[in-house]
């Protein structure tokens, strides 16, 4: 259980330190929140953006992704 713990303060700072859009764009995705909007219709780009940024912040703590 700490372990789970560790792991989800990790999660939350690195999705805290992607840029607003992205951030949006993940809480959007995984319905933490849904009243962003992306009118220029970006949002899937925005969405892969993050995914990858999170991926590499991943690795340098040490979360595994499977």
């Amino acid at each position: 259980d700490e372990s789970d713990a560790e792991v989800m303060r990790k999660v939350d700072a690195c999705v805290n330190d992607l840029s607003l859009i992205q951030r949006s764009a993940v809480l959007k995705r995984y319905g933490i929140a849904a009243v962003f909007r992306f009118p220029r219709g970006n949002y899937e780009t925005v969405l892969c953006e993050a995914h990858v940024a999170l991926m590499g912040m991943f690795a340098k703590k040490g979360v595994a992704t499977a």
